[in-house]
């Protein structure tokens, strides 16, 4: 029983009682807020975040009492979402279970699961001396309802503020919003903290977009989109448990003219581009920042580009990129994976002034702000057409981008298991093939699953016959090994998710819809390893399966690549990666190091021999009849990229 005077934060609640037991009582009474954080997969796969389930003895009882449905403002219990009053997934007694998405207003009573609604408490007195630090931590405290409806009808702001009393009136050309002097809460605090925001609208517009994007494409169940409060209180959760401080950039476009800028934005010139400063507010009932337009995942391409960067810590920034259209950003990542990989260019530096380009258009506009805030980690959440965009080539006329951030692509926040585990010492179940029917030999294969299992026991490698569905499955039911690694061809292609597919021995395929018969969600796998990939360039279904890789296998990070890289410089990127991978916090800070030392030339071959940190490995004849042992230029590292969560 949990009756404290406050909000109740928690992770999750278990009080089931086994096949012979009985369920216990869950009581959790809040005169303010219940958020439960997380979920766990019970029985049945169904993600749970309060259990009170038992066996012969009879199940348990969950009573909830929380007062959100009777503020000012009334903020309903919500199933599936867990950014105020809510929880991330179902409450389950026995049989009986509330589902996402659900909200409910008033009291409800199905069965063993009660929900009741009191008062609710909504202090005033301490909104002057909140910092930043304090809004960062679990427990949010909801501003009064005068301040949401101010926000709720601003757009186009102007800001007056009386220097007298400190407090700042709205103005637009259609709307005057008034705080009153008692209220005397300062409206910059606002959007750090409220889905009401903009910056709020903002997200949930892009995710929601999103959602339905990938889980129609991959035949997923759609989730309830995140708020900017679940953004930031998992990136802060993040940095708790890692030690890194991650951002979160979307990358999306609006129709050229209706772009969101407001105060708070910054409008910024391609070829000079101004740092992003300020915090958003306003928006209209239509759209976000006022535009009353949506995100344009589809649209025209002449729509302009905006970026939008959550942290932890800091207000949301929104900027506007001039001058770069969806048909200019495009074309540009197009040329880049050009430059990058045809063996034409393959020993210049011909990609560098695209890379420039690009990195004045997707990191510039926010360096000041990441820099001020401390900010390691980058994870990229892009439209169509961005999703191919190899990230680690990126570069600011001096240094790469992964020579001072470690970055990633995520499909959605929404959809991707951010659910943090340490995997520094865990064991690799490792399966791959040599030859193929119908496919381009990869010789390396055998000397790259002894590579990555021979130091983290128990490790399992099968290769060519033993490389079947069914030995993976009976595998990973002996042991539930929290990495997989596959050393095969997997293909991205146009058309339907059917389409693509990661071949196993013989004439044996997955395709991406049926990735989930892999049933690599039970449990779940940490990291999943693709190292020889290929992505059709340019084609939206085809960045859809390898940007939703980790969705569609259910797995939380998919590492992979864009295209296929040379036998050697695979081999030498796996060996390295998994040494990396034992000291570094996150996945994607493994990859960094990896691509790192591709690129200051730690990783070669010498003398008949691969060597880099994991010692040097005796190459077969095969592969020292292959030229090339300079891993340097961007081709070899930068298409192995960090799919789903980073962390």
């Amino acid at each position: 029983s949990i009756d404290p005077e406050g909000d109740v934060v928690l992770d999750q609640v278990t009080a089931t009682g086994g096949p012979s037991g009985s369920g216990g009582t869950v009581e959790i009474v809040s005169q303010r807020f219940v958020r439960v954080l997380e979920s766990f997969p019970d029985a049945s796969g169904d993600l749970v975040s309060i259990a009170a389930s038992g066996g012969t003895g009879g199940d348990g009882l969950v009573i909830l009492s929380h007062g959100g449905s009777e503020a000012e403002v009334p903020l309903p219990f919500s199933i599936g979402s867990n950014g105020i009053n809510g929880t991330a997934g179902s409450i389950s007694v026995g049989s009986l279970r509330l589902s996402p998405p659900q909200e409910f207003f008033g009291p409800l009573e199905q069965g063993n699961i009660r929900l009741t609604a009191g008062e609710v408490e909504v202090p005033t007195d301490d909104f002057d001396e909140l910092t930043e630090a304090t809004l960062t931590d679990s427990s949010f405290i909801e501003p009064p309802a005068e301040v949401l409806e101010v926000l709720d009808v601003v757009s186009a702001p102007i800001e007056e503020i009386d220097a007298d009393s400190g407090v700042t009136t709205v103005v637009t050309d259609q709307q005057t919003a008034e705080l009153t002097d008692a209220l005397n809460v300062p409206l910059d605090w606002v959007p750090v903290s409220l889905s009401l925001t903009a910056a709020d609208r903002n997200i949930r517009d892009f995710e929601r977009a999103a959602v339905d994007e990938f889980a129609t494409f991959l035949g997923v169940e759609p989730t309830p989109e995140v708020s900017i409060p679940e953004a930031r209180l998992l990136l802060s959760r993040v940095e708790r448990e890692t030690g890194v401080k991650p951002a979160l950039i979307y990358a999306q476009f609006r129709p050229s003219g209706e772009s969101g800028t407001a105060r708070g934005t910054t409008s910024a010139d391609p070829g000079e581009v101004a740092s992003a400063s300020g915090l958003l507010v306003g928006a209209d009932e239509a759209g976000p920042l006022g535009s009353g337009t949506p995100v344009a995942l589809e649209g025209s391409d002449d729509d302009t580009l905006e970026l939008l960067l959550v942290t932890a810590a800091g207000e949301p920034r929104l900027v506007t990129v001039n001058g770069v259209t969806r048909a200019r950003a495009v074309e540009r990542v197009q040329l880049l994976r050009e430059f990058l990989t045809n063996p034409i260019f393959r020993q210049s530096s011909q990609y560098l002034s695209v890379a420039q380009e690009l990195y004045g258009w997707f990191v510039k506009p926010l360096r000041e702000v990441l820099g001020e805030e401390g900010v390691d980690n980058l994870t990229f959440v892009l439209g169509p057409g961005l999703r191919g965009l190899p990230l680690a080539a990126l570069h600011d006329g001096e240094q790469f981008v992964i020579e001072n951030y470690s970055v990633g692509l995520m499909p959605s926040l929404s959809l991707t298991n951010t659910k943090y585990r340490n995997i520094q010492d865990a064991p690799v179940l490792a399966l791959g093939a040599s030859e193929f029917v119908a496919l381009d030999p990869l010789p390396a294969v055998p000397q790259e699953l002894e590579l990555v299992t021979r130091d983290r026991r128990p490790g399992r490698r099968f290769l060519n016959e033993s490389f079947t569905a069914g030995n993976l499955k009976a595998a990973r039911d002996d042991t539930p090994t929290p990495i997989l690694h596959l050393a095969t061809h997997a293909e991205f292609r146009p058309g339907k998710a059917s389409e693509s597919f990661i071949q196993l021995w013989g004439e044996e395929q997955v395709t991406l819809d049926r990735l989930d018969e892999l049933e690599l969600d039970l449990p779940t796998v940490d990291l999943l390893v693709l190292s020889a990939c290929r992505t059709a360039v340019g084609d939206r279904n085809a960045e859809l399966g390898f940007a939703g890789l980790a969705v569609a296998s259910g797995t939380k990070t998919a590492i992979a690549s864009l295209w296929y890289v040379s036998d050697k410089g695979t081999l030498g990127f796996m060996g390295e990666f998994y040494q990396q991978l034992r000291s570094a916090p996150i996945k994607a800070e493994a990859l960094r190091q990896t691509q790192l030392a591709m690129l200051r030339g730690e990783v070669r071959v010498e003398d008949g021999q691969m060597v880099g940190a994991f010692g040097r490995l005796p190459l077969p004849p095969v592969l020292l009849e292959q030229a090339g042992g300079d891993f340097r230029h961007p081709y070899f590292w930068s298409a192995f990229t960090s799919v789903g969560s980073p962390w």
